[in-house]
């Protein structure tokens, strides 16, 4: 195999950008833009080389994923350049056992969980293998402090390479249109803090994610006609919380892995962490090579990882849907009923407003009165159902998936117009089976 050195000079013939290049064989070393014709001629007296007239026509792309660097005959750049560390990992003699302190690590992310464990691997040896979109994303929250930063930006971030481990906040993901330039070259999207209620627009903040994890192109935000309008999407995505369940998911979402609430922090030493990190003589290029070499079912894991911890975060959105659908078909013995289920767990203050809501309602189905709830009720209602806060984005999506529209009316109690909904319940024993269950649909309470 040829392995001289071979500097030369191109043009990006879709972006009209020039690069100087060295390339050893037909592996890409570097690639430099530069911003005119004559720095090109400087950069090719410099290096002993011809300057060509015309400057060449190459074809320029980051496709992590594929097998060729540079095609000298197809006149092809690949611009994804792999880390040392990453280089040397790939053709290392594999490495079947995760290294100790790496693995103390991962057992403290994980909350000791050995199969969820083990699906975080296999993601991540897909990841460093296949760089590119696997379809799925991970949570991993808790307690600061149990090592979320350690993985994503002292192992990954040296891994993969600091232009390829992008870290984001919820506002950039919250915006009206996804940073698609800045993604351009990234393979790891970090979201930390991942705090969902730091946003008003949480909607789009899960809708911009999960275009991320499903997507295989994104449109850029300020297309030219040379470039196009769609960029490949490489990227995946990781949540990292400092509080335990800041996400709520439908049952029926499978884009995410959910790992266990971690709250133990993670104790090293200064000497454990400087042998966790080190590229050179610590645990990393052993690590590297484990994940470069590891064995696992492609198809697998691009499944998310069907696991309790899914039942904590999917609780949240499954009881709203619930405690919303009761309010439709005017289920007054839903509310009994989850009084009757949660007295002993409620908050006081819960339970109080909870009882309060109950008799009311109660008085006003056998005096054949419609119930006005007003906006700030229901957003109380939706917390003592789900257990938790309720999100905005999460509490006007189920709403209007409802139909519960809040109109304008006027409060007795404190005397003034406020938008609220009014809901005719019904006694229990007129309740047929259709509307008797929490998420039955019989005919509509509300009026």
């Amino acid at each position: 195999m040829d392995q001289r050195t071979t500097n030369f000079v191109l043009r990006d013939c879709h972006r009209d950008r020039f690069y100087t290049a060295t390339a050893i064989g037909d592996e890409l070393q570097e690639l430099i833009p530069v911003e005119d014709e004559r720095r090109l001629a400087l950069y090719a007296a410099n290096h002993g080389i011809e300057m060509p007239d015309p400057i060449p026509d190459w074809v320029v792309r980051f496709e992590p994923d594929a097998s060729y660097s540079v095609d000298w005959a197809n006149r092809r750049l690949n611009t994804f350049l792999p880390t040392p560390l990453l280089r040397n990992a790939l053709r290392a003699e594999p490495q079947t056992e995760v290294p100790p302190l790496t693995q103390r690590l991962l057992k403290s992310l994980t909350c000791g969980d050995e199969q969820v464990q083990e699906h975080l691997l296999d993601w991540l040896a897909l990841l460093i293998q296949g760089r590119t979109r696997i379809g799925t994303a991970w949570l991993l929250h808790g307690l600061p402090g149990t090592g979320k930063r350690l993985l994503t930006d002292y192992l990954l971030r040296s891994l993969l390479g600091p232009e390829h481990v992008v870290r984001c906040t919820v506002t950039d993901l919250a915006a009206a249109r996804l940073p698609v330039d800045e993604l351009e070259r990234a393979l790891l999207v970090v979201v930390d803090p991942f705090d969902p209620h730091a946003t008003r627009r949480a909607d789009r903040l899960m809708q911009n994610l999960n275009t991320l994890i499903d997507d295989p192109v994104l449109v850029r935000r300020h297309p030219t006609p040379s470039v196009g309008t769609e960029q490949p999407n490489h990227t995946n995505v990781l949540l990292c919380a400092d509080y335990p369940d800041p996400l709520s998911l439908k049952p029926e979402d499978r884009r995410f892995n959910i790992a266990p609430a971690s709250l133990a922090r993670l104790r090293l030493t200064e000497s454990e962490f400087e042998l966790l990190i080190d590229p050179t003589n610590g645990e990393l290029a052993a690590f590297a090579a484990h994940l470069a070499h590891r064995h696992f079912d492609p198809q697998g894991v691009a499944r998310a990882l069907p696991h309790p911890a899914r039942t904590v975060i999917t609780t949240c959105d499954s009881e709203l849907d619930a405690c919303f659908a009761a309010l439709r078909v005017g289920n007054l013995s839903y509310f009994h009923e989850l009084l009757k289920r949660n007295e002993l767990v409620m908050e006081s203050r819960d339970r109080n407003r909870l009882k309060r809501f109950c008799k009311r309602w109660t008085r006003d189905a056998a005096a054949g009165r419609t119930s006005r709830i007003f906006n700030e009720q229901l957003q109380h209602l939706a917390t003592i159902a789900a257990g938790r806060y309720v999100p905005h984005a999460a509490f006007n999506t189920a709403a209007k998936r409802y139909g519960l529209r809040r109109r304008p009316m006027w409060n007795r109690d404190e005397r003034k117009t406020g938008r609220g909904v009014q809901i005719r319940f019904q006694p229990s024993d007129q309740l047929d089976d259709t509307t008797r269950g929490a998420g039955g649909f019989g005919h509509s309470g509300t009026v």
